[in-house]
C-alpha cells in the first residue's frame, strides 16, 4: 500500500510470496498455455482427448488446478510467474467436451470485469499482466490462469498465444509495433479484440482530446469519424496516445484477422487503475460536506467495465474486423454524474461553482470534455448498454473497501492505482462568500 498522493514506483516483473492475495498458489512456467488446440487447428483424431505439449518445451510445464491449497508458495526460474487460482467448481464444457478458451493481456484493470464475465459464461482463461499484486481477490476460486509477463516481451507473448485461442483480448496494444504482433497472434484465433481508445478521433480541424484546443464535435462521434495521423511520436505523450492508438488499429485492420478495436470513454468499474471519481468518494468518506464544481454542464461518455465485457463477450460470437465505441447508455451532465458518485458513497454534496479565479484543478470534475459517443453499432451487435446509475455503486464500493487509514490518518491506496487527492485547503479559500449563488445539490 502508497499513502494516497505518493510516488509510485515502477511494476515489478517477479513476485514474493507476501503480494499474492490469500487462497492463490504460484508456480512457475515460461509460457503455460492450454493443453487442448483450438478448434480451428485440430485434426478430427485430437478430439478425443488433450494432447500435452513435448516434455521441456516452453509450454511443457502446466500450472494444474488445485484444490484445497490456501497457502501461497513461490518457486523461481524465470522473470515469468504463472499463478493458478484453484476453482472450486470446474466452469461448464461445451456440447463436444471442450471448454472455450480465452487469453486476456493485461486482464487485472479495466478487463478484469471481462475475465470475470468469460469465466461465469463457462471460458477457460488465461490472464496476463506485469505485477501479481493487482490480481483480485474474489479471483481465488473462479479457475483463472495468470502469468507475470510484460507485453513488451513479444517473444514469451507469442509462446504464450501458441497454436491460439478461441478469445484472444489486449489491453496492452499501445503502438504500431505491438500491434503488429497481435495482427500475427490474431491468425491464430477465432475472434480478437484489442482494446483501443476514443481519443483516436480528431475533429474537422485535426484537434483532439488531448489538443490544447478542445476539439468541437458535430453531435455524437460515430465509428467513421476520421482519426489522428501518426508521426513517430511516443506513446506516453499528450500527442502521442491517440496517435499510436490510431496507426496500432489501422495495423490491426490490415494485417490481423477477425480483429475487433474497441473505443471506450473514461471506463469505470471495479479493478481499472485511474480511478477518477476517488476525490470525490473521498470527500463522502472524509465527511465534507460540500463538492466544488467548474463546468460541470458539459456531457462526456462514460464506458463502465461492465458494458465493456458485454462488448467483449458480443464480438467473441461474432468474429469480425470492426471499429467499435463502447459507452455507457446515459450521457449525463458532469454535475450529475458527481453527485451519482457521492450517493453512491453514502452522501449528498452540496455543488459550489466555482470560476477562473480559482486554478484547476479545483472544480475539475472527471467528465470536463463535451463528447459523445454514437454506441448505435454497439446495440446493433447486440449489447444493451448499462447505465452509469446501475454501475457506479460496484467502483465506489470497490475502492471504499481496499482504501484504509493511515497511522497519520490519511487514505492509503494500492501501489498500483492511479489517483489524485483533493486540497481540501485550496477549496476554501475559493469558496464563494455565504449568500453568492452556489450550484443546487444533486
Amino acid at each position: 500500500n502508497r499513502k494516497v498522493g505518493g510516488s509510485t514506483p515502477p511494476l515489478a516483473t517477479t513476485t514474493t510470496a507476501g503480494h499474492v492475495p490469500y487462497g492463490l498458489r504460484l508456480c512457475v512456467s515460461q509460457a503455460a498455455q492450454s493443453c487442448q488446440r483450438p478448434p480451428w487447428t485440430r485434426r478430427p483424431s485430437q478430439d478425443a482427448r488433450p494432447t500435452p505439449f513435448p516434455t521441456g518445451s516452453p509450454a511443457g510445464s502446466l500450472c494444474h488446478h488445485l484444490s484445497g491449497h490456501l497457502t501461497p508458495t513461490v518457486r523461481r526460474r524465470s522473470t515469468e510467474t504463472e499463478i493458478d487460482v484453484a476453482g472450486a467448481t470446474l466452469p461448464h464444457v461445451t456440447m463436444r467436451g471442450r471448454m472455450k478458451t480465452a487469453l486476456v493481456l493485461g486482464g487485472t484493470g479495466s478487463l478484469s470485469s471481462t475475465v470475470e464475465r468469460l469465466v461465469r459464461d463457462g471460458w477457460r482463461v488465461t490472464v496476463t499482466a506485469r505485477s501479481p499484486r493487482a490480481v483480485p481477490s474474489s479471483w481465488a476460486g473462479l479457475g483463472v490462469r495468470f502469468h507475470v509477463v510484460d507485453r513488451s516481451e513479444s517473444e514469451t507473448m507469442g509462446e504464450l498465444v501458441g497454436d491460439g485461442f478461441d478469445l484472444l483480448v489486449d489491453g496492452q496494444c499501445y503502438t504500431p509495433e505491438q500491434a503488429e504482433h497481435l495482427a500475427q497472434w490474431s491468425h491464430r484465433c477465432a475472434s480478437t479484440v484489442m482494446l483501443s481508445a476514443r481519443a483516436v478521433y480528431i475533429d474537422s480541424r485535426g484537434r483532439h482530446l488531448n489538443s490544447e484546443e478542445p476539439p468541437q464535435w458535430d453531435g455524437p462521434t460515430p465509428e467513421s469519424q476520421p482519426t489522428m495521423p501518426f508521426r513517430g511520436e511516443p506513446h506516453a505523450s499528450r500527442e502521442g496516445y491517440g496517435s499510436n492508438k490510431a496507426e496500432a488499429e489501422r495495423v490491426l485492420m490490415a494485417r490481423g484477422a477477425r480483429a475487433s478495436m474497441l473505443r471506450p470513454s473514461k471506463i469505470h468499474g471495479p479493478g481499472v487503475r485511474q480511478v477518477r471519481e476517488w476525490p470525490i468518494v473521498q470527500r463522502v468518506l472524509d465527511g465534507r460536506s460540500w463538492l466544488p464544481v467548474r463546468d460541470g454542464d458539459r456531457v462526456e461518455s462514460t464506458t463502465s467495465t461492465a458494458v465493456l465485457a458485454d462488448a467483449v463477450l458480443a464480438c467473441a460470437s461474432n468474429p469480425a474486423t470492426r471499429l467499435l465505441n463502447v459507452a455507457d447508455a446515459d450521457a449525463q451532465p458532469a454535475r450529475q454524474l458527481a453527485a451519482l458518485v457521492a450517493r453512491a458513497a453514502g452522501a449528498e454534496l452540496q455543488q459550489v461553482d466555482v470560476d477562473a479565479t480559482c486554478s484547476p484543478p479545483i472544480g475539475v470534475l472527471p467528465w470536463n470534455q463535451d463528447n459523445l459517443l454514437d454506441i448505435s453499432a454497439l446495440t446493433q451487435l447486440g449489447v444493451t448498454p448499462t447505465t452509469f446509475a446501475d454501475t457506479i455503486q460496484q467502483e465506489v464500493a470497490w475502492v471504499a473497501g481496499i482504501a484504509s487509514r493511515g497511522q497519520d490518518g490519511g487514505w492509503q491506496l494500492p501501489e498500483w492505482l492511479h489517483i489524485a487527492t483533493p486540497d481540501y485547503a485550496a477549496e476554501e479559500r475559493c469558496r464563494p462568500a455565504p449568500g453568492a449563488t452556489t450550484a443546487k445539490s444533486h
